[in-house]
């Protein structure tokens, strides 16, 4: 029987070198360190901590890490899958917020895996939560099933909402996600309602939300107004990773306003987009755009 070298106080180092040189945007030397720790352990070579493991595992959601992703989530899935349900059987907060961390993109680019990973999570609801963290992040799990299913149930949406009314004290980021319940439910009069409820208005994802609602209500004028003040916060922010979404609702909005700077805007995000299967959805949308166009 191979006896596993432990290699978890040497791991833990890396785990904070790892996280020092993303912050510093350092990418490759990131990509070194998660190398160094992950294909050892899924080769099954070493053992690691297991909150290291899963600390490790939740910076793969970080920009510039999508080969990572990919090579470790999505390729190695079964093993994925594997480390998180194992965790989860003694301790389950740390695995559950890695899950919700790994899955919002997960369930874009697999909505596959990440559904069969979700029914499978022994997620532990119950009445008496308190923990606001813990209520925000069933709520994003009840949300992301919702995106992640072909065919849609409410019932999930409405189900997400129940964990976020609980949540005591509401912060900016927690009240957008919350908002964005009602705009999968259509419902952008109580999405708007709960923007409102914002401190930080001027922030790039507030004010992109609030576009989003107001394109939605046949409002161009004061759509197009949001989103160049998100675009605006988001290149001085150099958030380079949401210039596709952003740069492609305005294309929307002039659309709409049978603008005929929408195609540049379309090409900037499509020319900014760097990921594959979001650049062939808005490059399809483009010219499905452009044949309809009769202005």
């Amino acid at each position: 029987m191979m006896v596993l070298a432990d290699c978890s106080n040497q791991c833990s180092t890396k785990l904070q070198l790892i996280r020092i040189y993303l912050k510093k945007g350092n990418i490759s030397l990131g990509k070194k360190y998660i190398n160094e720790i992950l294909a050892p352990y899924f080769s099954g070579k070493i053992s690691v901590e297991t909150t290291v493991l899963l600390a490790t595992l939740n910076e793969l959601n970080k920009p510039g890490l999508q080969e990572e992703f990919k090579k470790y989530i999505i390729d190695q899935f079964d093993k994925f899958k594997n480390c998180i349900l194992n965790s989860s059987n003694f301790y389950f907060d740390q695995p559950f917020r890695v899950f919700i961390s790994i899955g919002k993109t997960l369930q874009y680019e697999r909505p596959d895996l990440y559904l069969e990973m979700a029914r499978s999570i022994p997620i532990k609801i119950n009445t008496d939560i308190e923990d606001d963290k813990m209520l925000f992040n069933i709520g994003e799990y009840y949300k992301s099933m919702y995106m992640a299913e072909d065919q849609k149930s409410v019932l999930l949406l409405d189900e997400a909402a129940k964990y976020y009314e609980k949540i005591k004290k509401m912060s900016d980021y927690y009240l957008k996600s919350y908002a964005q319940i009602y705009f999968l439910k259509r419902d952008f009069n109580k999405e708007l309602e709960i923007l409102d409820k914002i401190t930080d208005k001027e922030n790039a994802f507030v004010c992109y939300e609030y576009s989003k609602a107001k394109y939605e209500q046949n409002e161009f004028v004061e759509a197009l107004n949001y989103i160049d003040k998100a675009i605006a916060q988001l290149e001085l922010e150099k958030l380079k990773r949401y210039f596709s979404a952003f740069y492609s609702k305005k294309g929307d909005i002039l659309y709409s306003q049978k603008n005929g700077e929408w195609s540049k805007w379309y090409d900037l995000a499509i020319k900014k987009c760097r990921n594959q299967k979001y650049s062939d959805e808005l490059r399809k949308k483009y010219q499905d755009m452009n044949l309809e166009a009769n202005w």
